[in-house]
């Protein structure tokens, strides 16, 4: 919602211009009205189209919208002014905390398991570990000898073994010789 715009602009058909005819509502008190979740719900109930959702002037006109006397309005706007920006910077701090955690997450994974010490020797992966696996199918032998890693077991960048998959451990030596 833009307000008392002091400068011409230029509005594609997606945008809707407002002009009250009288002075009914608070331009504030109207931005929380179609922030709500009722003014979403209509949107979605009466928007048209199979790839582009559009919600028609002839529609959007037939919207219903409740207007108390000015002062509850604008008591209305001040104390949604007030709360939101309240949730909103905590939202901030959240986000803020979370990157940090994030950062903090891949700091501690990359120094505990990157660790070159006497003890340890270093290889090259395709010496460790064979590809049991052609174009992306599984082995049709499943026993429980040796684990089967697929990309499902990442997600969101994190490991997961749940229900795992296993390899007969002849398959396993089989494909070792290829």
């Amino acid at each position: 919602m833009v307000a008392n715009l002091d400068k011409p602009a230029c509005l594609n058909s997606g945008v809707f211009v407002l002009h009250q005819k009288k002075n009914y509502f608070l331009q504030k008190y109207l931005f929380w009205q179609l922030s709500s979740s009722v003014f979403k719900e209509f949107i979605r109930e009466n928007s048209d189209g199979s790839t582009i959702q559009h919600l028609y002037q002839n529609v959007f006109d037939l919207m219903n919208i409740i207007i108390p006397p000015d002062s509850t309005q604008q008591k209305i706007a001040d104390f949604l002014d007030a709360k939101t920006q309240n949730i909103d910077a905590r939202i901030e701090l959240l986000e803020k905390k979370k990157e940090r955690y994030i950062t903090l997450r891949k700091a501690l994974i990359n120094e505990v398991v990157n660790v070159e010490g006497k003890d340890c020797t270093k290889y090259r992966l395709k010496d460790l570990v064979f590809n049991l696996v052609e174009s992306g199918k599984r082995p049709v032998e499943i026993e429980e000898d040796v684990i089967s890693i697929g990309g499902e077991h990442i997600q969101n960048e994190k490991f997961y073994l749940e229900n795992p998959k296993y390899v007969s451990f002849a398959t396993f030596e089989k494909s070792k010789g290829k």
